[in-house]
C-alpha cells in the first residue's frame, strides 16, 4: 500500500449543528444515531497527524439486548498524489472525557493526542476523493461501552501509523452539512421511550 501526501490539516472547527431528539421504537431492527459532540485535534509537531473525535449518547434500552453490528459512517475529503493509492484510517474507543469546543492535542489527556483503548480497533482503507465515504465497524467498541453501562461512547479516527495521508471530515467547519452517523443493528431490545440524541444541520 502506498502512502499519501499531506496537504491541509484537519480543521478543528465545529459549526452549524444543533441537538435533536427522535423517538426510537422497541424491538429488533436498526437504530441510527448522530453525534452529541464532534471535535478535531492536530499534532503541532507533525503536520499529517490529525485526529477526528466523535461522541454518541447511547439509549439506555440498548443494554437490554444484543448489538449485532455497529457501523460508523462519515464523508471526508481524502487526498493522495497518486489516484491509484489508498489511505488507511484507524478508529479507537476514547477512554477520557472531552469537549469538542475546547479539546486540544496536549490539554485534557494523560497521553498527548488522546487517551484511547488500543485493544478496540477498527480499520478502513479508502481511495482519494473529495467526498470519500468512510465506514468503520465499531461493534466491539459500542458493545464494550454498553457492557460498562456507559451512557455515551466516544471514538477517535486517525490516519494509520506509517502512512502520511490526509483526510478532512466534511462535517467540520463553517456551513458543514454532512453529519456522521452511527448505525446499530440490534435484537431483543427494550427501547420504549428512548430518544435518539444527536446533531443535525440547522
Amino acid at each position: 500500500m502506498r502512502s499519501c501526501t499531506t496537504h491541509t490539516p484537519l480543521a478543528p472547527l465545529l459549526a452549524g449543528l444543533v441537538i435533536l431528539a427522535v423517538a426510537v421504537p422497541a424491538g429488533g431492527g436498526v437504530l441510527t444515531l448522530t453525534p452529541s459532540d464532534l471535535g478535531a485535534i492536530q499534532n503541532p509537531q507533525v503536520s499529517n497527524d490529525a485526529r477526528f473525535l466523535l461522541g454518541f449518547e447511547l439509549p439506555e434500552g440498548l443494554r437490554k439486548g444484543d448489538v449485532d453490528l455497529a457501523v460508523l459512517e462519515f464523508v471526508a475529503a481524502v487526498t493522495c498524489p497518486d489516484s491509484a493509492s489508498t489511505l488507511t484510517l484507524d478508529a479507537f474507543a476514547l477512554i477520557s472525557e472531552w469537549d469538542g469546543q475546547t479539546v486540544e492535542w496536549y490539554q485534557g489527556w494523560d497521553a498527548p493526542g488522546g487517551d484511547f483503548d488500543w485493544e478496540l480497533h477498527a480499520v478502513w482503507s479508502v481511495a482519494p476523493s473529495d467526498t470519500a465515504r468512510i465506514r468503520l465497524d465499531v461493534t466491539d467498541m459500542i458493545s464494550t461501552c454498553l457492557s460498562a453501562e456507559r451512557r455515551s461512547c466516544s471514538l477517535i479516527v486517525a490516519v494509520a501509523r506509517g502512512e502520511t495521508g490526509e483526510f478532512a471530515p466534511l462535517c467540520l467547519g463553517d456551513g458543514a452539512e454532512e453529519v456522521p452517523e452511527l448505525t446499530i443493528w440490534y435484537t431483543s431490545l427494550g427501547l420504549e421511550g428512548a430518544n435518539r440524541g444527536g446533531m443535525g444541520p440547522r
